[in-house]
């Protein structure tokens, strides 16, 4: 998902190009691009099969229906990307009473992985067995104690508290989920900085330019991948067999394990694991099956 642009292009990109007879589902907004990926990714690879759905993802009722679109037409996923966000400034509420960034980096993701869950396992179950993946791409490893009260920051929204939620979120639900479904594995990666992901187009015009120019420059190269060696990247820890269910799966910039077994043990032990999984499931109840605002 976010898969139009920066690395959830990329991922789809390199899975094309390595595996056989690939069948790639893009979800993202830009349609025009999603009919250039298509015609590119059938020069790469003739076996592939591309479909596009389009549709804005920071809400979560538009999740449900791609969501049903896609088990309409399949009955198992084996691969789950997840990257959709922005890099914003500013709060913007949703017609559905979040953040769009916050609805972006965590609640979607979660609600996607809910939806298509019943797929990744009938994948992780069939013959012969291999683990299906989830991987939400973020922050794992920037973990870090929140504030239980207002998991859905509307009291107490800024940009850093956001980032906090949003990444410590997205670690403790899969441990949540990882716990409960051996035949899936969850990833949480981090993918360090990334050249060319065009994550700035919320900013406004002066902070994109700026950054553009920056970017043109070099100023940044010294910290950044390509978007393709991105993409490699998360091919590989969405196929490689070493990577076992039970538990997240937390990989650094590099794919090395990461994460603070301290922080996290904490995290399970003060009931903030519990707080979260229950305050996601509220905020899909509210929304997704009582058609309420948030």
């Amino acid at each position: 998902m976010g898969g139009t642009s920066g690395i959830g292009e990329n991922t789809a990109r390199e899975f094309v190009r390595y595996a056989s007879q690939p069948h790639v589902y893009i979800v993202g907004r830009n349609a025009s691009q999603a009919d250039s990926l298509k015609a590119e990714f059938q020069e790469l690879n003739s076996e592939t099969k591309f479909q596009f759905i389009q549709s804005d993802v920071s809400l979560l009722k538009n999740v449900d229906k791609v969501c049903d679109e896609i088990k309409a037409n399949e009955n198992k996923i084996n691969l789950l990307v997840l990257s959709q966000g922005i890099i914003t400034t500013k709060h913007e509420e949703t017609s559905e009473g979040l953040d769009k960034k916050f609805s972006l980096h965590y609640y979607s993701r979660l609600r996607f992985t809910e939806n298509l869950l019943s797929l990744l396992k009938k994948a992780g179950s069939s013959e012969p067995k291999s683990p299906a993946r989830v991987i939400s791409v973020l922050g794992a490893g920037l973990e870090t104690s929140l504030n239980t009260n207002d998991l859905a920051l509307k009291s107490n929204y800024g940009l850093r508290a956001c980032a906090d939620h949003a990444i410590t979120m997205n670690t403790m639900a899969f441990e949540q989920l990882a716990t409960d479904n051996k035949d899936v594995v969850f990833i949480h990666s981090q993918p360090g900085g990334v050249a060319g992901t065009n994550i700035n187009r919320e900013l406004p015009g002066f902070v994109s330019t700026l950054m553009n120019g920056l970017n043109g420059i070099g100023i940044f190269k010294p910290w950044l991948i390509s978007a393709k060696e991105s993409g490699e990247r998360q091919v590989w820890s969405g196929t490689v067999a070493s990577l076992t269910s039970g538990k997240a799966v937390l990989l650094g910039s590099k794919n090395e394990p990461t994460g603070n077994i301290n922080k996290l043990t904490k995290l399970k032990e003060d009931g903030t694991q519990d707080k979260i999984w229950k305050h996601t499931m509220s905020v899909f109840e509210k929304i997704c099956e009582n058609n309420e605002k948030y």
